[in-house]
């Protein structure tokens, strides 16, 4: 017997007791219910069956593809989603429908897509946990983490006209600690980054900060071999940025560029490679344009600075620009 018909036959047996009775009134007042609880018990003995409208079944159908698009995302992050689309919904009623569906975590959620999976021709890279800490700037320009994170591994890579079996794509990130404005390039290289491409793209964030009106003070790197080579650290005296170290084996000195990587991860890469046949880069890099658009522009941050507005709000004069 399950506990639903448990709770029937309870039902069903005070009903009697209370029918039994002279004063029915009395009775349901002993037994801590309602008169009318007794009334719809007794006219009504099987389970309560409740008619869900059609406009709250599509409500409960929209949660659920959104969720299931976005698969990382936490009730607060669908419901903001759907907002967007002009569906007003709880985070409360978010997460009661994905548990109705039993697919209130994220790791139920990549349960069933996997399911339908592909086979793909990329290896994705371990997420990394390392502990995220808090850091401190006034205004965006102040400070910028710089980070590199290893997407994965490509069995078959393209570079320039050479093909080759073994490609390491890697993501070249920056982020404004005070705006959580967020740059990122993808990169096939042989091995490990290069001290070519994140110079390239600390060129890029001064153009942007220059472009917004701000002046960009400092920068955090760690110990790696691409932050410590000759071209970027000439790259940065050029631009009058001072560059800081962090101490080895203290990620958390560089945790806003750490923890956004760990997003990027479950928000991006591991949906989008669920649904690639055949991976590309090319296809990778136009997905991490659209999501950098979404990131900036759309994607509530409840962060210390940003109180739930995205990074466009802070950072540039026109929430609008493009990046």
């Amino acid at each position: 017997m399950s506990v639903h018909d448990g709770h029937v036959e309870y039902r069903m047996r005070l009903v009697a007791v209370i029918e039994a009775s002279e004063n029915k009134r009395a009775a349901c007042a002993a037994a801590g219910i309602h008169p009318s609880s007794f009334y719809r018990w007794r006219n009504h003995p099987g389970p309560v069956v409740r008619r869900v409208s059609w406009a709250e079944q599509r409500l409960m159908e929209r949660i659920v593809a959104t969720a299931l698009a976005y698969p990382s995302a936490g009730p607060r992050a669908v419901a903001d989603r759907l907002a967007s689309e002009g569906l007003v919904v709880s985070a409360s009623k978010v997460w009661r429908t994905l548990a109705k569906h039993r697919l209130n975590t994220r790791v139920l959620r990549y349960a069933l897509l996997k399911q339908h999976r592909a086979p793909a021709s990329i290896q994705v890279a371990a997420r990394s946990d390392r502990y995220v800490g808090r850091l401190d700037a006034d205004q965006p320009g102040d400070l910028v983490q710089f980070d590199c994170f290893h997407v994965g591994s490509f069995k078959e890579t393209r570079l320039g006209a050479a093909k080759q079996h073994t490609g390491q794509i890697w993501q070249y990130t920056a982020i404004d600690v005070a705006s959580s404005w967020l740059w990122a390039e993808l990169h096939a290289t042989r091995h490990n980054p290069t001290p070519a491409l994140t110079s390239q793209l600390a060129h890029r964030v001064a153009d942007d900060l220059t472009r917004w009106g701000w002046d960009w003070h400092a920068a955090t790197t760690d110990n790696g071999n691409e932050y410590r080579a000759r071209l970027f650290r000439d790259t940065l005296e050029g631009l009058g940025v001072e560059h800081r170290y962090i101490k080895a084996g203290r990620p958390q000195t560089n945790g806003k560029a750490e923890r956004v990587q760990r997003t990027l991860q479950e928000e991006l890469y591991q949906p989008a490679l669920i649904g690639y046949t055949e991976p590309s880069i090319t296809g990778l890099r136009q997905d991490l344009t659209d999501y950098l658009t979404h990131y900036n522009h759309h994607r509530r941050h409840y962060g210390r600075w940003n109180q739930g507005q995205p990074p466009a709000t802070i950072m540039t004069p026109n929430p609008k620009l493009q990046p």
